[in-house]
C-alpha cells in the first residue's frame, strides 16, 4: 500500500492494514525483498471486455485427462461429492513428503512483507495532494531499497538501510547542493564543519570534472562580489 490521503478514484481503504488509505500495489519480489516488477491496482473493471480468462478450464482438463496427466483446482479429477471423512483412523495426522510447489510458496510468500518493512522504516514523509506524488515517492523508495539489496550482496559492505540512504543523500548534496547561508545576528549554529572532501562516488563516476571557461561572467545570487552596481 502507498499512503495517499487526498481524493482519487483508485484510492482504497483496507481495514487492518498498517497503511489503510492509499493506492494498492501488486508487487513481484525476490525472497530477500528485491522488487522485480509492480503494477498499480486500477479497479475491478477490465479494459478487455472479451477476456477468455477461465473459459479454457474445462478444455484444458479434458486435454490433460487424455494425456494421462493429473490436475487439481476448481475441477478435480477424483472429486467425491458429499463424502466427509469422520473416522478417527482416517483423520489422524500422517507425515507426508512436502510437494515442491509448497516449498517454493513458503520461500517467496514473505518477500512483499519484507520490502514493506524495510521501506516503512524511513519512508519519504512528505505529503501532497497530487495523485502522482505517492507513486513518485514509492519509486524513489523502492529504487533505493533495490540498490541497498545489491549493495548487501557483498559481504564486506556493512551499512544498514538507514545509513545507506543517508550516504546517498550526502553524495548528492556534495555534488549538486549549495553551501548553507546564514542571515541574522550571531554565528550560525552548526554542530560540526561541513566535510569538503569529494566522495569516491563522484571522483570515480567516469565523468570529466574539469573547469569549463564561460564566455561572460555571471552574477552571484548569494553575494555581491561579482555584481554590477549602478552609480
Amino acid at each position: 500500500m502507498m499512503s495517499y490521503f487526498s481524493r482519487h478514484s483508485v484510492k482504497q481503504f483496507i481495514r487492518g492494514k498498517p497503511i489503510r488509505y492509499g493506492y494498492k500495489m501488486w508487487c513481484l519480489c525476490e525472497p530477500n525483498g528485491y522488487l522485480i516488477q509492480y503494477m498499480l491496482y486500477q479497479g475491478k473493471e477490465s479494459n478487455r471486455p472479451h477476456s477468455d480468462l477461465g473459459v479454457g478450464g474445462l478444455k484444458l482438463a479434458n486435454r490433460l485427462q487424455e494425456l494421462g496427466v493429473g490436475y487439481t483446482g476448481t475441477i478435480m479429477a477424483n472429486k467425491i461429492e458429499k463424502c466427509p471423512a469422520n473416522a478417527p483412523k482416517i483423520k489422524k495426522k500422517v507425515l507426508v513428503s512436502q510437494p515442491h510447489v509448497i516449498a517454493k510458496y513458503n520461500k517467496y510468500m514473505g518477500s512483499v512483507d519484507r520490502i514493506d518493512e524495510n521501506i516503512d522504516r524511513c519512508r519519504i514523509p512528505i505529503r501532497s495532494k497530487k495523485w502522482w506524488w505517492a507513486n513518485f515517492a514509492f519509486c524513489i523508495d523502492t529504487s533505493v531499497h533495490n540498490a541497498w539489496q545489491i549493495y548487501g550482496r557483498n559481504p564486506d559492505n556493512k551499512l544498514d538501510y538507514l545509513h545507506f540512504r543517508r550516504h546517498i543523500v550526502q553524495v548528492y548534496f556534495l555534488k549538486y547542493g549549495y553551501p548553507p547561508t546564514h542571515s541574522g545576528r550571531g554565528h550560525p549554529k552548526t554542530s560540526k564543519k561541513l566535510d569538503g572532501r569529494v566522495p569516491e562516488e563522484v571522483r570515480y563516476d567516469g565523468l570529466n570534472h574539469w573547469m569549463v571557461p564561460a564566455e561572460k561572467q555571471n552574477r552571484c545570487a548569494l553575494c555581491k562580489k561579482n555584481s554590477t552596481k549602478k552609480m
